[in-house]
């Protein structure tokens, strides 16, 4: 007998083909029912399953989410300047930019039927501010983006730390390749993937003590672990920008547009990293090197 369960907090499960697996279902209870067999006192579930997919989803559904920017909840008219795009988290932690000749410009479907943010690197470059949060070492950024120029070191995503040094970023390099990286005192972490960024990616960084983990689509480019010191973004020279260098409103602008930012202040797993990867590959229609049910 089939049993259907309604979930109340995150479902993450590895599937192996056609094997019979236990994995933990957090927050899952059976509908009409009581346990029965297929589960054991410690709220384990049995699965039967023949597909190695992944399951995508919803980035609120995994715990530690501090940030989730959509340009689709924004709601604006086409070719509208953006002075605030609010943050989907009961965080509040609404990007914003009050001056009228810095403010992106909402764009509606852009990208498989999207709106997106698109940001503009004129004479008055523009960038939105975000209160700061970033009081964890261990950060999990997603970026769903696309750059239309060539320009050197563009920040789609940055924050900084208590000293000059100190400083973490998404964005594209002078070649329009990936651009991932994260300095401190000691030196640079920097991955550069020869991916051009002339189309929608879905980019990944996350940082775990003194590694650095990078990811594009789905495939983890590189790890660094050589010089990384675990620093506090919380309370430093800037806090976190979209669109240009966190401590300057010229440095450093994004040529291009965003579709959704999401941070976690903590270490995701790698089965919570592509089922998020995911969520955003069927939204948006990027193909990811994972295998994602419904897709």
């Amino acid at each position: 007998m089939r049993r259907a369960f309604r979930s109340v907090g995150i479902a993450l499960a590895p599937l192996l083909s056609g094997a019979c697996i236990f994995h933990p279902i957090v927050g899952m209870q059976p509908i009409g029912g009581e346990r029965n067999e297929s589960e054991d006192a410690s709220g384990w579930l049995l699965l039967l399953t023949g597909s190695s997919a992944i399951t995508p989803v919803s980035p609120d559904l995994i715990p530690g989410l501090a940030l989730w920017l959509k340009a689709d909840t924004i709601g604006q008219s086409d070719s509208t300047p953006v002075s605030a795009w609010p943050d989907s988290t009961t965080n509040g932690l609404d990007a914003a930019q009050g001056t009228a000749g810095r403010q992106p410009v909402y764009r509606t479907g852009v990208v498989n039927g999207n709106p997106v943010v698109r940001f503009s690197p004129a004479v008055t470059p523009d960038f939105m501010d975000i209160p700061e949060f970033m009081d964890s070492a261990s950060p999990a950024i997603f970026v769903v983006a696309q750059t239309t120029s060539t320009a050197t070191n563009q920040r789609i995503f940055n924050d900084m730390g208590s000293v000059f040094a100190e400083w973490l970023w998404i964005g594209v390099n002078g070649s329009n390749d990936v651009f991932q990286g994260s300095r401190d005192i000691d030196g640079d972490l920097l991955s550069t993937v020869g991916v051009s960024m002339d189309q929608f990616r879905i980019l990944f960084m996350q940082v775990d003590g003194q590694t650095v983990t990078w990811s594009q689509d789905g495939t983890v480019t590189s790890t660094s672990n050589s010089l990384y010191d675990s620093y506090n973004w919380n309370g430093g020279i800037a806090g976190p920008r979209i669109g240009t260098t966190a401590n300057s409103a010229t440095g450093n602008p994004v040529d291009g547009d965003i579709a959704e930012i999401v941070v976690y202040k903590r270490v995701l797993t790698d089965l919570e990293r592509q089922s998020v990867e995911c969520h955003l590959s069927l939204k948006y229609a990027i193909a990811v090197s994972q295998i994602c049910s419904g897709g």
